[in-house]
């Protein structure tokens, strides 16, 4: 390809090199021949925007590109995007082009070079939009590091700093729980029980600290609560690697749902492991 491209350690930006009309008709000759289409020229002519190129794009098509291009053409696109005169927003766009990636990319790591580099370049002033786009692209991230089997690697070193992520993205406390609960459902899918165990804990921390600063989607994540903690008991109960009973106790939240009666059975296997009676755990366990 005649453009390179390369990424500012300042403001995260993606530049590309060449005026932007060629960058423009490089990477609609690029999908034309992608398509297989009768007359390529034409195919350029054709589709000679940002907003065009994002649309020739989608549906699986500069998804499939090859793994040694893949990376350089998407940088290649965003490129164009955040460059565009026909006022094109990278943020607007981000989420229907993450999902395609997640759906379509052929090679697991390249498509998470290419969601990462997407979510890093969706920075500037924050807005509702910008954080819905980075959360966005973040759940595409979890579902093709789901269907690549690549989770371990990728989303698992980040479950502790998600509150932190929640914070930046600016979204609703009912978002964060989703995106949790997304996470912990593709870790059980994965058989990563100890894992899943640790999103749980967040998930529960996360539901206390919106519940005490805002009352009102407290009751909207409450049977999220109620579920993820019985949930988090019981594997508590049946994972040997897990030994720190204390990081779950002691959460608010949890400790709301048990003296509220709201962790049912599992709050009667908490008290169990809380009281190290093994009579009393011999006596539930039958």
């Amino acid at each position: 390809m005649a453009g390179s491209s390369s990424s500012s350690n300042n403001n995260n930006m993606i530049f590309i090199d060449g005026e932007a009309s060629a960058q423009l008709q490089e990477l609609a000759r690029f999908l034309g021949e992608l398509k297989k289409v009768e007359s390529v020229d034409e195919y350029v002519s054709q589709n000679n925007t940002a907003r065009a190129l994002v649309a020739e794009s989608v549906g699986g098509v500069l998804a499939k590109a090859p793994e040694d291009k893949l990376e350089a053409v998407y940088n290649q696109l965003f490129g164009i995007v955040a460059e565009s005169k026909d006022e094109l927003k990278l943020e607007s766009v981000a989420g229907e082009i993450a999902q395609d990636v997640a759906a379509n990319a052929e090679s697991g790591a390249g498509g998470l070079r290419v969601l990462n580099n997407l979510y890093n370049i969706l920075v500037g002033e924050n807005t509702k939009e910008l954080g819905s786009a980075r959360a966005v692209v973040f759940e595409a991230m979890v579902a093709l590091a789901t269907r690549t089997q690549l989770l371990g690697m990728t989303i698992v070193p980040l479950v502790g700093r998600l509150p932190a992520m929640f914070g930046e993205w600016g979204i609703s406390a009912n978002d964060r729980v989703r995106v949790l609960m997304d996470v912990r459902k593709a870790l059980d899918a994965a058989q990563l029980g100890s894992e899943a165990y640790e999103t749980e804990l967040v998930l529960l921390d996360v539901v206390g600290a919106s519940s005490s600063s805002s009352p009102s989607s407290a009751s909207q994540s409450s049977a999220a609560a109620a579920e993820v903690a019985a949930s988090a008991i019981v594997r508590f109960a049946n994972l040997s690697a897990v030994c720190d009973l204390d990081a779950l106790a002691s959460l608010g939240s949890v400790q709301e749902l048990s003296k509220n009666g709201g962790l049912g059975d599992a709050g009667k296997l908490l008290d169990a492991l809380l009281s190290s009676d093994f009579k009393q755990w011999r006596g539930f366990a039958e």
